[in-house]
Formats: structure tokens, C-alpha cells, sequence
């Protein structure tokens, strides 16, 4: 079954609204900081970790206590606000564009239990991104699960983080 296609979402108009529905998970939000949809590129490396573009989706604040199935603007906005110092919803994408910069590191950490193996991309003056693997149309991409303000990480270096290929929202 085809997904339907979800348009893209603009930093502005993530309002306490929209991040406490439940409607829009899959839609991918535009990085402020290019107006592009990608927020970078993990780089081809001899790890086996595959390249492919990041993507912040809108997400899901997750269920339970335990915040089950979690992941995207969501769920950093409501989770990890506070260490991350966000304000407002619509500074989400904005910190998150700060920390994903092209050339900082990206860490797989490989005794952890994820299969396929999570990177973490590392920014040691502003904190991490935690991805997962998913595959679109055909293609390798990552998507945004979490995000803290932590600013160390275990793990394997296994190159530096690309800028995205260019796209644009309507891409």
C-alpha cells in the first residue's frame, strides 16, 4: 500500500497545535537554515553503514510512560527541550540544523543492540542526533529519532557529516 504523499512542513508553522495532534507523523519539515528538505548527508565510509540523506520528520511524542515508538520534531520538542535550550516549537528544526553541520562526526556505536546499526552524529558544542535507517522510493535515508543536548557519545567515527545533495521542498 502507497503512502500518500505529505506535503512538507516549514519551521514556522510548528505551534503547540500541530506538535500535540497525532496527524502528520510522516511529514518531513524544511531545514530553516537552506530551505531544503535534507539537514545533511551521512558519507560513504568502509563501516557498512549505508549513505543517505536526514531527514526531521514531524513525528510522534510516542505512548506510555516509556515514550514507545518515539521519534522526530515531536518528540524532541516535548522530550528534550529543556536540554537543548528550546524555546518555542518552531526553534526545533533551527537546533537541530546547528547541530547536524557539515563536518562534524558521525559515530556508530557497534555493541549496541540496533539492527541496522544507528549513527549518531555529534556536535561537542551543541549535542547529538540519534538517526534510523529507513529506505524511500528505493532510497538509503535517515530519519531524525531523537536529539539531546548531551555533547558526548560512544562509539566509532566513521566520517564526517556531508552537506545534502540539493533539493527543495517540492522535491
Amino acid at each position: 500500500m502507497t503512502q500518500p504523499v505529505q506535503e512538507p512542513i516549514q519551521a514556522t508553522d510548528l505551534n503547540a497545535n500541530l506538535m500535540s495532534s497525532k496527524n502528520k507523523q510522516g511529514s518531513k519539515v524544511v531545514n530553516p537554515k537552506t530551505n531544503q528538505l535534507s539537514f545533511g548527508r551521512i558519507p560513504s565510509n568502509n563501516n557498512g553503514i549505508p549513505t543517505g540523506e536526514i531527514y526531521l520528520k514531524l513525528g510522534f511524542i510516542g505512548s506510555g510512560k516509556m515514550r514507545t515508538g518515539a521519534y522526530g520534531a515531536r518528540h524532541i520538542w516535548e522530550k528534550h527541550k529543556k536540554d537543548l535550550n528550546i524555546e518555542s516549537p518552531e526553534e526545533t528544526p533551527e537546533v537541530i540544523a546547528n547541530i547536524l553541520k557539515e563536518g562534524v562526526d558521525v559515530l556508530v556505536n557497534f555493541e549496541a543492540n540496533h539492527d541496522p546499526h544507528r549513527p549518531v552524529v555529534l556536535n561537542t558544542e551543541l549535542g547529538r542526533v540519534a538517526l534510523s535507517l529507513y529506505v524511500e522510493h528505493g532510497i538509503n535515508a535517515y530519519s531524525i529519532v531523537s536529539a539531546y543536548g548531551n555533547k558526548n557519545a560512544v562509539g566509532t567515527v566513521i566520517g564526517q557529516l556531508e552537506s545534502p545533495i540539493i533539493n527543495t521542498p517540492e522535491n
